[in-house]
Order: C-alpha cells, then sequence, then structure tokens
C-alpha cells in the first residue's frame, strides 16, 4: 500500500527514509567535514577505482550533502560535468550550499528508481557512496546504472561492512536499539548493512550487465576529539524517530542511561591522548559498462 502525495502513489519506506534523512540535514552540515576526514581513504579508493579523468561526466547517487560529488568535481575541471542527486531536499540543499561558486556541479532532488531523461544518460562515471544501501530494489538500481553509463563507461560503490566492524554506523546506534529493546531487521531490509556481504551485490552488478567487477575491503579510521564529541555526533546523527523514542523513554538529560552506555561502548577505541579511534572497513565494488568491442567478443 501507498501514501498518496500531490495526487501520486508514494511508497512508504521511501517516505521515511526521506523523512529521516530530511532531519539530518543540518546535523550533517555541521559534521560533514568530520566525517569526510574519516571516510577520504573510501572516497580515494573510488576515484582510483572509476579512473576519473578531466572532462568527464560524472553520476553520484544518493549524493548527500555532496560527497564525493564534489571532490570528483575538483578533478574533472570545468570541461567536465558532475550531478549529484538525493531523495532528500534537505541534503540536496546541503550539497548545493557546500557547492556554492562551482560551475560544473547540479545537485537535485531524484531517486535511483526514477532515473529517466531528465536525469540524462551518457555519464562516463556513477558512484554511490553510503547510499545505494538503502535502496529497496538492489538488483534493479544496479541496472538503472547501467542504463546512464556510456559503454566503457566506470561505476564504483560503497557500503559497510558487518556492525562489529564499522563502529562509526553501529555503535551508537547499537545501544540505543538494545535499550529500547529493538527486533533485529529482517533479512535482505535495506540499510547500512545490507551490501556487507559481497558475493550477492558481485552476482547483481554481472547480471544488471557490468563487467570487470570487483569487491574490496577498504579500512578507515574515523578520529574524535574526545569521548564528549563522539556523543555528540551520534546525538546529531541519530534519526528523528529514534531519537524521539529515546527522549520519550530515558529523557533528554545528557547523563542518562543511554549516553553513558555508549560512553562504555567506545571507551576501547579511547587512545592514551583522550581522542576516539574508530577503524571501520567499507566494502567497496567496482565494475564497468562493456564497450561494443569487448561485448561483441562476449558473443
Amino acid at each position: 500500500m501507498t501514501a498518496e502525495q500531490n495526487g501520486a502513489p508514494v511508497d512508504p519506506y521511501k517516505a521515511q527514509l526521506r523523512a529521516t534523512w530530511d532531519g539530518l540535514g543540518p546535523a550533517w552540515q555541521r559534521w560533514q567535514d568530520f566525517f569526510e576526514r574519516g571516510a577520504k581513504p573510501v572516497t580515494d579508493w573510488m576515484v582510483n577505482a572509476v579512473r576519473v579523468a578531466t572532462g568527464d561526466r560524472v553520476l553520484d547517487v544518493a549524493t548527500g550533502a555532496g560527497e564525493p560529488a564534489l571532490t570528483v568535481a575538483d578533478l574533472v575541471g570545468p570541461t567536465g560535468r558532475v550531478v549529484g542527486i538525493d531523495q532528500s531536499p534537505k541534503m540536496v540543499e546541503a550539497a548545493r550550499n557546500r557547492a556554492e561558486g562551482r560551475d560544473n556541479t547540479t545537485f537535485r532532488v531524484d531517486d535511483v528508481d526514477q532515473l529517466d531523461a531528465e536525469t540524462g544518460s551518457g555519464y562516463d562515471v556513477v558512484l554511490s557512496r553510503f547510499g545505494l544501501m538503502f535502496a529497496q530494489d538492489l538488483p534493479k538500481a544496479l541496472v538503472a546504472l547501467a542504463g546512464v553509463l556510456n559503454s566503457g563507461g566506470h561505476c564504483a560503490i560503497a557500503a559497510w561492512s558487518v556492525p562489529p566492524r564499522a563502529p562509526i554506523v553501529s555503535l551508537g546506534f547499537g545501544v540505543a536499539a538494545r535499550k529500547l529493546e529493538l527486533p533485529p531487521p529482517p533479512p535482505q531490509t535495506p540499510g547500512p548493512f545490507s551490501m556487507a556481504d559481497p558475493e550477492p551485490v558481485l552476482d547483481a552488478l554481472r547480471k544488471a550487465g557490468f563487467v570487470d567487477v570487483r569487491a574490496q575491503e577498504v579500512q578507515t579510521t574515523f578520529q574524535a576529539a574526545s569521548v564528549d564529541e563522539f556523543i555528540d555526533y551520534c546525538q546529531a546523527t541519530l534519526p528523528g524517530w529514534l531519537a524521539a523514542r529515546l527522549a520519550e523513554r530515558f529523557g533528554t538529560d545528557r547523563g542518562n542511561s543511554v549516553w553513558s552506555e555508549i560512553a562504555e561502548a567506545v571507551a576501547p577505541y579511547v587512545q592514551p591522548d583522550g581522542q576516539v579511534a574508530l577503524p571501520s572497513i567499507a566494502v567497496c565494488f567496482a565494475g564497468r559498462r562493456p564497450s561494443p568491442i569487448t561485448s561483441s567478443l562476449r558473443r
């Protein structure tokens, strides 16, 4: 069943996802630099995997607050073009604010399930960093990505490994879920860890028409100045619905049991100087749309 918005059906999952990320838009503007410092090895892997060059046309799917679109925009130069899409208007607004003054970059509200003539085709590169893992139908989404690529074009995707190996995502949310006694999501549920097993993703990439597909784990470390700063990050980036339920049950006092348990959970990652270092593993994927010559040889 779908809801109605302006007379058109709206999928409840997508409506909730948009509301969640809209609510997080201001927080991500504040914490973007913190996150980008930690995520840089993942972005670097993706850029290298797709061989970004001057003049390339690049599509960044689920761009959030504008990455890796803005990193790539510096590489393609004034003759290139970068389009970033996200289904959250507030995240797109954040990306546009960060892109102010750039002539080769465009951000707009759009959805991977609705890629069409407006989005365009003929891209040399398609990227999606920590976004495609929320797709309801990953095989369908991968087919859509292949469809907007030029022959020979490259695609790179990043997602998170299993929760114990990605504490930057799982630690705060995990404590909150335990405190609220939330059941684990059913298998195949879209979310941060839905692409942690690389084999089904590699198979879906091949079935979508990609060749030379590969997966690689990339380790990155997120560094907070202190436990308090990490808790600030957790508070700011928890989904609104989860933060509301925590506040209703445990109150909003920073000293309540939720935040004290997060402080305990992060204690093993505290360094001698008091900083918090959270090594986290991303699973990165790359593939290429075959060129006509490659296609004819495969027949």
